[in-house]
């Protein structure tokens, strides 16, 4: 049944796909048609321009317009490996193309012209190129312009889809669905940070007019993505923070001169800094919300150890977790280090792992 949004329709319903198809799409996760716009190309090919064979450079990737010669088909490695090599010509010279284990291109490339895109590699004499990318042509009618002449899209496939099939339904998608794309993000910030409108980058993702507008419309939909991220963890947060009060620990100089003796050294003006915005939370009736970071051996555990130390000291338990049993038996022996000197009647250290201490 239709969906109230046009984009949450069934991807069913788009011309061009129908129940089978639709049933192919949905191995692939795609429901709805806003799931299927928001699926891009796994890569893109630039078919705007065509090398003759005359014309092909050595080791240099290139698109060419050929037809078949001939075909041929050997076995190989005690009949396990079956190659097809098939000849194409442009009326500039000949390219061969070999195929491992694909029996079916000889009957999917006769009498056809072909669109081939792949390295050109030289090899007893004569080019040739190893699994190249194809596209028969001459079926396409109205939607060859999809496949040839342009930069093109490849998308996953599954089942029955093909490439050609998968850029027609999107094209259609597009066509008829993209008016209902809204920009999300204010003007002001658009402009501010030269962001494609967000309609021109969901194209331009799929079919995109020239080299380098593929670049600016991901890094538009990656601002966006990382721009909701952070608003989504600031909203949650602040409804934590509202809805679940944090405790007050006292954290005096008294408090913080015995925490310190216990370090053998001198802390760094980054780890005063990380404990001094540490404690200030802890002091506050917010919860802790905190991310240490560091280089390896820049001293976040010593960091730890302080807002641990000061959280004990206010009657309360402590936890540390580590991902992995190694780190946590080292975390254990840095902790019994430090704690040699403290009151340790009133601090008692264990170590669990896998569920036994």
């Amino acid at each position: 049944m239709p969906s109230a949004s046009p984009l949450g329709n069934s991807v069913q319903y788009l011309k061009g796909v129908g129940p089978a198809r639709a049933a192919d799409l949905a191995r692939l996760g795609i429901q709805t048609i806003a799931d299927l716009l928001f699926t891009f190309p796994r890569d893109i090919s630039d078919r705007s321009s065509f090398t003759t064979i005359a014309d092909a450079g050595e080791g240099k990737e290139a698109a060419f317009l050929v037809r078949p010669l001939d075909c041929t088909e050997k076995k190989a490695r005690g009949g396990r490996l079956k190659i097809t090599t098939v000849r194409f010509t442009d009326d500039t010279g000949v390219l061969e193309a070999v195929w491992f284990n694909s029996p079916w291109i000889a009957d999917a490339l006769a009498q056809s012209t072909v669109m081939l895109f792949g390295k050109v590699k030289s090899a007893y004499g004569h080019l040739r190129m190893e699994h190249p990318q194809y596209e028969v042509l001459g079926e396409g009618g109205a939607d060859e312009g999809l496949n040839i002449g342009r930069i093109v899209p490849f998308y996953p496939c599954t089942g029955k889809l093909t490439q050609s099939i998968w850029r027609k339904i999107m094209r259609n998608a597009l066509d008829n669905h993209l008016c209902d794309i809204h920009e999300i993000l204010p003007r002001e910030l658009v402009e501010a940070h030269q962001l494609l409108p967000r309609q021109q980058a969901l194209e331009s993702m799929h079919f995109p007019s020239e080299a380098g507008i593929r670049e600016q419309a991901n890094a538009r939909l990656i601002y966006e993505e990382c721009l909701l991220m952070q608003l989504g963890i600031l909203l949650a947060r602040r409804r934590q923070r509202t809805a679940l009060p944090g405790r007050r620990f006292t954290i005096g100089r008294q408090l913080d001169h015995r925490i310190r003796r216990l370090f053998p050294f001198r802390l760094t003006a980054a780890q005063n800094r990380c404990i001094e915005e540490i404690a200030g939370d802890m002091k506050s009736s917010m919860p802790l919300h905190r991310l240490l970071q560091g280089d390896v051996g820049s001293g976040k555990t010593v960091v730890a150890m302080y807002a641990m130390l000061a959280a004990v000291a206010n009657s309360t338990q402590v936890c540390i977790m580590a991902p992995t049993s190694l780190l946590a038996d080292q975390h254990y022996r840095t902790t019994l280090t430090f704690l040699e000197n403290s009151e340790r009647q009133r601090v008692r250290v264990a170590l669990l792992t896998g569920g036994t201490q």
